[in-house]
């Protein structure tokens, strides 16, 4: 693969969508995603191609991206993974994410769902428990975390606050995380979006368990930034205790890579925190190779 960086760095997006043109047909709730296009505008970019992405990371200095894929609603998640699959083992700069089905199914069923992703060459399972009304340390979910332990997966759970209001904020409180975190020590697991707004929640968990790790994804890091935006413990602490634990990721589409890069450039931020929140961390997390 041709070497492709950014100011002498190597990025790594640790989370971006599979884009929608290959994703297995599914009816989508009625309504479903309205309070996310209010807030995040997501109706605009929902859309986007493969061919965006690519042109988005060249554009960025992006070499490589984690392709989740995502439980919201009733899906063939089987065929979601296969998806997921067949884009990495077609373009070399991607690097797979799977999910499972989330209840009324078996969690003997997930855990089967886990040893496939596995098979087919994917590093983690993606899961956001709030859509399916569970909390993450639902003792449903612990088979699956048994085995992403096990078979050194990567967990990657959705955090803080979700933008549809049916669906309980509380559920995926980062304090959850402390549970799991301590019953599996041996499973890497990645709170995406990084909490907020339980943000010094989420920093005393991360200090507490050096295999959790914060992702970015779908924030402006100029809010990271921002004094008065709840953001202060976390924003410190990265600078040092910390730096070893943070994630760059847009949750492409709904950012696009170049502006984020550039927010996240303009911090007062060394090189080598830029270094691992860009690509160092994103390896150690994912168990990729970072050379």
């Amino acid at each position: 693969m041709t070497e492709i960086q950014r100011s002498g760095r190597k990025i790594v997006d640790a989370r971006v969508r599979l884009p929608v043109e290959l994703r297995p047909p599914t009816d989508e709730p009625e309504g479903l995603f309205d309070q996310y296009d209010a807030v995040l505008n997501t109706g605009a970019t929902r859309d986007k191609t493969l061919e965006d992405l690519i042109a988005d990371m060249d554009g960025a200095g992006v070499g490589r991206a984690l392709v989740h894929a995502e439980w919201e609603y009733p899906t063939d998640t089987d065929a979601l993974n296969e998806a997921v699959a067949q884009l990495v083992a077609d373009n070399e700069r991607f690097v797979g994410v799977g999910t499972i089905a989330m209840p009324p199914r078996y969690p003997t069923r997930a855990v089967q769902q886990v040893k496939q992703a596995s098979a087919s060459g994917l590093v983690g399972i993606s899961i956001q428990p709030a859509f399916a009304d569970l909390d993450m340390d639902d003792r449903w979910l612990y088979p699956v975390y048994a085995e992403c332990e096990e078979l050194e997966l990567t967990m990657c759970v959705h955090t803080g606050v979700n933008y549809s209001p049916e669906h309980r904020m509380d559920h995926e409180a980062p304090h959850r995380l402390d549970r799991i975190a301590g019953d599996f020590p041996g499973l890497r697991i990645v709170a995406c979006h990084a909490g907020w707004p339980y943000v010094t929640q989420m920093v005393a968990i991360a200090r507490r368990h050096t295999n959790v790790y914060l992702e970015f994804g779908g924030l402006a890091p100029k809010y990271v930034d921002a004094p008065d935006s709840g953001w202060a413990p976390l924003r410190r602490m990265m600078r040092n205790l910390l730096r070893g634990q943070i994630l760059f990721g847009t949750d492409w589409p709904v950012m696009s890579q170049d502006p984020v890069l550039g927010q996240w450039e303009a911090m007062d931020l060394s090189e080598d925190v830029l270094e691992q929140l860009c690509s160092v961390n994103v390896a150690k997390a994912f168990r990729l190779d970072h050379g």
